[in-house]
């Protein structure tokens, strides 16, 4: 699965800055706070809006006029959300389109230098009504991203250890270091907080800091000790466990949005979030659909506040929806709407990888451990055109892939952008001379190829010695055209090209556009393990093919040129989620607007790391589907010709 840890810490980062800045460099006089006293509020009643109108990722609709063509029986058994965390929503907040999802996410155990947080509490149901501690621990040369400063700090002696301390509502500070470490202490109805503050030491086994619980109040118990990923406190048990699961909504600005993330924790430790971080609300909800808890850190009584929280347990695991530029009530609405997800949809949203940020996928060869699959006999009416093993292209070429959303986050548009030793159109074909942007000059030759007879619009630029470029789309509607191939040139002034690296942008695209992969194109890597049919009739026909290729990349789906035909579509091949791209064929006399044939293509990961396309010439997708459940697993060794 593709790395998203750096795009869903940043986003955690856009949710969490109102929270926190970062320690002062100079010293412990300068730690301040600007929090405000918490609001503890009781149970109250909360209204559902509606949501606005698209399945994000899933079921994207048919273009134009174009009647929604058949799909394959889609797998609608959940996912239990206890198992691994999958939920999505039948429809994206309004402005926030589906933005991408990971399971899985790993984040290790912290190491004894960390930021470690012990909190102490009591076992109610309402943990921030009574005495509580949050005790932080880190080594002193390291940054804190938990300490905000602000005013009215007082110096103080902490056990003989130089310190400060500050009152903030029904909060009391103490910051001090001692050993090499800076230990920072939140206390809520403590009588002495200095006094606990001078009993801290290192903890046994070097995780995190300890006090002495003879100092604590009759009742207040060490709960649990873990991190805080920038906002919500996971702990030890939680990073053993490993399975977080994430998905995050957003505006394409980056100004707004709601995100979830889910994790196997005990119903015990949940009521812990209640005091995880300085909430300015604590309230317990009912949304109808399940009954919840709402935080919200609000430093300065606006509206939206800083960050809102929506928290539930369902004995086996936590999911925590928060919001971000955003009302209270829009995140209550996304709580809401939320439900385990499918497998195909799940996988459908793993695979999108963005909606305007670059998400960079380098793919990298697998040895054939696997078995490729093959049909054991030809369908009926075809017989064989072939079977061997196709080498790969061994050419340093590096890819691109950029897809259009519309406003419903709906795809309608993809190019294929290849870059190094790749041949241009030459010859008689008809070319249009194009400017060549900034960033590719010089150029010895820029043009745009359309071509009507396989629906295709290419974007081309020889670039000497750099080698080439070609922006390469399939597109129906000849009529858009030339807005397609004006897109496609935006695209191309904005790319960032270093042979031998990963393909970026700038991030200054066309509305609607984003890079969705980038790095080693599959075909050129690895070898495809192919098996042809085709109409036994003279002049040809139909055809279906199978191709398998052993590759860990989870943007191959993207990778295959006939994605470009919308709609693209999920779909369940072989108890697997797939995608389904029905293709339309007309004439090669370029001039025919109406079909002359329609062929499924479907695109699936068979095993991890295993792909297989097969392309079912003149068969709907239900037949397709059918045809796959034939495919059969054979050895490498056996792989041969069968004419």
């Amino acid at each position: 699965m593709t790395n998203h840890d750096d795009d869903f810490d940043a986003m955690a980062r856009a949710a969490g800055s109102a929270l926190r800045r970062p320690a002062p460099e100079d010293g412990l006089t300068r730690v301040r706070t600007l929090r405000k006293r918490r609001q503890v509020v009781g149970t109250t009643m909360v209204g559902v809006a509606g949501l606005a109108i698209l399945i994000a990722g899933v079921s994207l609709a048919s273009r134009g006029s174009e009647p929604a063509r058949p799909v394959g029986p889609v797998d609608t058994t959940p996912v239990p959300p206890n198992l691994d965390g999958a939920w999505t929503m039948d429809t994206s907040p309004e402005g926030l389109p589906f933005w991408g999802a990971e399971a899985d996410k790993e984040f290790g155990m912290p190491s004894g230098d960390d930021w470690v947080v012990r909190i102490y509490a009591t076992e109610s149901a309402t943990p921030e009504a009574d005495p509580n501690v949050r005790l932080a621990s880190f080594a002193a040369s390291q940054t804190s991203v938990l300490i905000a400063p602000a005013a009215d700090t007082v110096p103080v002696d902490v056990g003989g250890a130089a310190g400060s301390t500050w009152i903030d509502g029904e909060h009391q500070y103490v910051l001090f270091d001692r050993g090499g470490y800076t230990f920072w202490l939140d206390s809520v109805g403590i009588d002495d907080p200095l006094a606990l503050a001078a009993t801290v030491t290192r903890a046994p086994d070097n995780f995190g800091a300890v006090v002495d619980t003879n100092a604590l109040p009759a009742g207040v118990i060490e709960r649990a000790a873990g991190i805080n990923w920038e906002v919500e406190f996971l702990s030890r048990a939680v990073l053993a466990d490993g399975r977080v699961t994430v998905a995050h909504w957003e505006s394409p600005a980056h100004d707004e949005g709601v995100f979830y993330v889910s994790f196997v924790e005990s119903p015990s430790e949940f009521l812990l979030h209640r005091i995880d971080a300085d909430y300015t609300k604590v309230v317990d909800i009912d949304l109808g659909v399940r009954q919840a808890t709402l935080t919200a850190i609000d430093h300065f009584g606006s509206e939206p506040a800083d960050t809102t929280f929506v928290w539930w347990n369902d004995g086996v695991r936590t999911v925590m929806v928060a919001g971000y530029g955003v009302t209270e009530q829009r995140v209550i609405d996304a709580a809401t709407a939320l439900r385990p997800a499918t497998a195909a949809e799940w996988t459908a949203m793993v695979q999108q990888q963005g909606h305007t940020d670059v998400v960079t996928t380098t793919t990298v060869e697998v040895a054939p451990t696997g078995q490729p699959l093959e049909l054991p006999a030809a369908p009926e009416g075809y017989a064989p055109a072939g079977q061997g093993i196709r080498p790969a292209g061994g050419e340093a070429v590096r890819g691109a892939v950029f897809v259009q959303r519309d406003a419903n986050n709906v795809q309608v548009e993809e190019v294929i952008v290849r870059f190094g030793p790749i041949n241009l159109v030459s010859g008689e074909t008809p070319r249009t001379p194009i400017p060549v942007p900034a960033n590719l000059a010089p150029a010895v030759q820029s043009d745009i190829v359309i071509t009507q007879q396989d629906r295709t619009v290419r974007v081309q630029y020889d670039l000497g010695d750099h080698g080439n470029l070609m922006l390469e789309s399939f597109h129906e509607d000849e009529s858009t055209s030339g807005a397609l191939a004006d897109d496609m040139q935006a695209i191309a002034a904005a790319l960032l090209l270093t042979p031998g690296e990963p393909i970026n942008d700038e991030g200054v695209l066309p509305e609607g556009w984003s890079l969705v992969a980038s790095g080693d194109i599959p075909e050129e890597i690895v070898p495809g393990y192919y098996q042809a049919f085709e109409v036994d009739r003279p002049d040809g026909g139909n055809k279906v093919s199978v191709e398998n290729r052993f590759i860990h990349d989870p943007a191959f789906p993207f990778w295959i040129g006939y994605r470009s035909m919308l709609p693209v579509q999920t779909v369940t091949v072989r108890g697997h989620a797939g995608t389904v791209i029905f293709v339309n064929e007309y004439n090669w006399d370029g001039v025919s607007s109406v079909p002359v044939n329609e062929s499924s293509m479907l695109i699936w990961e068979e095993a991890p790391d295993h792909w297989v396309t097969l392309w079912a010439g003149g068969m709907t997708t239900e037949q397709a589907v059918a045809l796959a459940d034939r495919l059969v697993p054979v050895a490498i060794s056996d792989w041969g010709a069968q004419g």
